[in-house]
């Protein structure tokens, strides 16, 4: 038996269960582009890169919300599409994004779930990268800040537990150092070493 206060819950990050990854004014991520150059470790069964459609979430947010309650979650931890929220990765806010997250977490709390929000699971809008080299570059800190704030701005009244970055290794060595995940940089060490230092930040 669970003790008295334990949470029960389920988790997500936006690629693996959004979909709609080019719909109402998002921009591309980082993760986007990968699985487009790199499909099949990200093969769905149809043949398409599975961030595509993943589970279609943001067209089946009841569908999905319904589910979390037959499961009789307590909490339900997801994460953020920084290129939902902010095409470009910084301002002006795509309404479409935060519209679809005002939804999410209403439904959350009409069902008694208490939403774990993630800010950033690996999926740093591309465009992000391309101008700044991503996570290699200082000045993401920064950007990540205004990105976050707006994220409290708008939804901090809804939601008490908020992480930050979810697996900053993963992201440092295999996202700039091997390149094995998204965006695919083989900078070595060095490169991997000055992402983390960013990352922690």
């Amino acid at each position: 038996m669970f003790p008295r206060g334990f949470l029960w819950g389920a988790g997500s990050a936006a690629f693996q269960v959004e979909g709609a990854w080019d719909r109402d004014g998002k921009g591309p991520s980082v993760l986007d582009v990968f699985a487009h150059r790199h499909a099949a470790p990200f093969q769905s069964p149809a043949g398409r890169p599975s961030g595509d459609s993943a589970s279609s979430s943001y067209d089946h947010v009841e569908r999905d919300l319904d589910g979390l309650s037959v499961l009789a979650v307590s909490h339900y931890r997801f994460s953020l599409a920084w290129a939902r929220l902010l095409p470009n990765g910084t301002a002006p806010a795509n309404p479409a994004g935060l519209h679809y997250y005002a939804r999410l977490l209403s439904g959350l709390r009409q069902r008694g779930i208490e939403p774990v929000v993630t800010l950033y699971h690996w999926d740093l809008p591309q465009t992000l990268q391309d101008l700044y080299g991503g996570w290699e570059n200082p000045v993401l800190v920064d950007l990540f800040l205004d990105y976050a704030q707006l994220c409290f701005q708008h939804f901090g009244g809804h939601v008490r537990y908020w992480l930050t970055i979810d697996n900053p290794y993963l992201v440092a060595w295999h996202g700039y150092a091997t390149g094995k995940l998204a965006p695919g940089v083989r900078g070595g060490r060095e490169v991997g070493y000055k992402v983390a230092h960013h990352l922690l930040k």
